[in-house]
């Protein structure tokens, strides 16, 4: 039994007196449906479920007449379910329902049926959706398994990576035995990675060549919902686009480039766009855009041509290479494919700490990774070997005026004399900790304040 964060979420859910109806969107895969199915068996004596990817019924429920009476209506005689009012409602597949994300508002309103949906590729669907119920709904995206869970799920127990995250927080050193055993859990998350199914057949069989075929499995299920959502053209392209990220990520630039994607379809933009938006949206992958420079605000600095794309779950990227790939990995071989697999890795673990990945390449400088902590603008570089050197680091300090500046590579933790701070590979997975953001506190004017001021202007 894996434990997920999002079971906190689902807590918080529970226990919102404001009654917002919760919708969990994320890939195929990841866990949705079993993390909200156990936890309404375990804190509810009854619940119901609307499955809209397996009875086509239940569509019927969510026509002209979404008022909650009608939907409960038509729900208790489909689910033969009684359905008394406190029973809390999981709607799975959501995105297959547009009436039935439209309802959602109705339900928060009413405050009868407590409502869980979840759903995946429900970026794609939103023109279909008649009526967002923006303002009723609380959206949050899980994905695969983090580092932290997976550890949890090889069994070390949550004092232990809670120790790791107090060492990180303080910038204390690891020491050789620690270091060398988490580093030895990272890598074999990099070759797992997160995706429930292939976590429990490694759990259950220690066997890699298992977990393979069932990383591959998923990827058949990618593929199988991009020839059902995308017609015959699109879904080639996404085909196309998605089989050349492993080359792309194995090159020493690893900007995406159309050229390398094939020779069957031609080699432009406007031919794979609606492609990369599908392979994003799907939640299969993500892409990480260059600056035009590292000032804040970043978003509005994004150059929206000039992007990598990497793969969300590491472990789904390396089933795409070829099995010596992941072997010369567990070996120690860092540099394996130009480094483009811990890069890929150093990309999942900080966006899934709630960072969206960005990058900052010129023709004389290129830094892996730029994000903001603490409202700072933050510079990052990620080393397979243990190169002390960090000639981009310091250019960006520089030329911009960047001082945040951290580097990922084969080491214990230390701050060099240029103010760089190095960490451990894996400390990339809890950065989210690394730095608490600092409390916003506006301070209320005392009584009487507003008219004193009023009275003493000039």
């Amino acid at each position: 039994m894996l434990k997920r964060k999002i079971e906190s979420v689902l807590e918080e859910w529970r226990r919102d007196p404001h009654g917002k109806c919760l919708v969990i969107k994320g890939a195929r895969q990841v866990g949705k449906t079993y993390s909200v199915t156990r936890f309404l068996r375990d804190n509810y004596d009854d619940f119901a479920v609307v499955d809209f990817g397996t009875d086509r019924e239940l569509f019927d429920a969510f026509g002209d007449d979404l008022s909650v009476d009608s939907i409960i209506e038509s729900l208790r005689i489909i689910l033969r379910h009684p359905l008394k009012p406190g029973t809390p409602i999981f709607m799975d597949e959501i995105q297959e329902c547009p009436g039935a994300r439209t309802s959602l508002k109705n339900f928060a309103v009413d405050g009868r049926y407590p409502v869980i949906a979840s759903g995946s590729i429900l970026g794609l669907h939103y023109r279909e959706v008649p009526m967002y119920p923006v303002g009723y709904e609380r959206v949050v995206e899980m994905r695969s398994l983090d580092f932290e869970e997976f550890l949890w799920a090889i069994g070390i127990g949550e004092e232990t990576t809670e120790r790791i995250r107090d060492i990180i927080r303080k910038r204390e050193r690891f020491g050789k035995t620690l270091l060398e055993n988490i580093d030895r859990w990272f890598t074999m998350f990099a070759v797992v990675g997160g995706m429930p199914s292939a976590v429990n057949r490694y759990l259950e069989t220690r066997d890699l060549d298992i977990v393979r075929a069932e990383q591959q499995a998923i990827l058949e299920g990618f593929r199988t919902d991009t020839s059902k959502y995308l017609g015959t053209r699109g879904r080639n392209s996404a085909f196309a686009c998605f089989d050349s990220l492993p080359d792309q990520l194995a090159q020493e630039n690893k900007k995406f480039m159309y050229s390398r994607i094939g020779d069957s379809i031609p080699a432009n933009a406007a031919a794979y766009l609606e492609a990369i938006q599908w392979i994003a949206d799907a939640g299969i992958a993500e892409q990480c855009h260059n600056l035009t420079e590292p000032v804040l605000p970043l978003e509005s600095r994004m150059i929206p041509n000039q992007f990598k794309i990497y793969i969300r779950d590491t472990g789904l990227l390396m089933s795409m290479y070829k099995r010596d790939v992941a072997a010369a990995l567990i070996r120690g071989d860092r540099r394996v494919n130009n480094g483009g697999i811990m890069e890929n890795l150093v990309a999942e673990c900080i966006s899934k700490c709630g960072h969206r990945p960005l990058y900052f390449g010129t023709k004389t400088l290129e830094v892996d990774f730029i994000t903001v902590m603490r409202g700072t603008v933050t510079a990052m570089e990620v080393k397979s070997g243990n190169n002390r050197r960090s000639k981009s680091l310091r250019s960006i300090r520089d030329k911009y005026g960047v001082k945040h500046r951290m580097k990922f590579e084969i080491t214990d933790i230390e701050v060099d004399g240029e103010g760089v701070e190095h960490y451990p590979l894996f400390a990339c997975a809890f950065i989210d900790s690394m730095y608490d953001e600092p409390e916003i506190v506006l301070d209320l004017p005392e009584e009487g304040e507003m008219e004193r001021l009023l009275d003493e202007r000039p």
